[in-house]
């Protein structure tokens, strides 16, 4: 996701919110990648404040959340299979102003096929995160639609 905007100052507090797709995506899945978000936002000096508080808001819906097999990630590469233990993240985000009226959509998307001894699925999400941390660095109280994210 790479978006640019004109606005001097970024977005330095939201209002967050993560939600998963019902029955696709477990409390405990989008928690965990909740976590590695707020960690995300925090190293990018962004504040996450209450509901309800005075800020733009952020919310999102996990879709997918899938980490396949680090096993057949590290050794199906010498054949050619680690595409067998491939995982995915896709998610919906939604951006509101002060005043809560929608001011973008977007998909953020994330996939690992191979790594040292497999990879890690939470760098799919660490991935995730920061791409969603650098659009609210780069485009401040979400006046320019960026709907050309990956």
């Amino acid at each position: 996701m790479s978006c640019e905007s004109p606005n001097a100052a970024p977005v330095r507090a939201i209002a967050l919110s993560v939600a998963g797709s019902t029955g696709v995506v477990s409390s405990e899945e989008v928690a965990h990648f909740d976590a590695i978000l707020r960690e995300t936002l925090a190293r990018a000096a962004i504040d996450v404040v209450p509901s309800g508080a005075p800020a733009a808001g952020v919310s999102g819906e996990v879709q997918v959340y899938w980490p396949g097999s680090r096993v057949a990630r590290a050794f199906g590469w010498p054949v050619n299979l680690a595409w067998l233990g491939a995982g995915k993240f896709e998610s919906q985000w939604r951006f509101t102003d002060e005043s809560a009226a929608d001011t973008d959509r977007c998909t953020v998307t994330g996939a690992i096929t191979w790594g040292f001894l497999g990879g890690s699925y939470d760098g799919v999400l660490d991935e995730a995160s920061w791409r969603l941390a650098e659009y609210l660095l780069a485009a401040p109280q979400y006046s320019e639609p960026c709907n050309r994210c990956d």
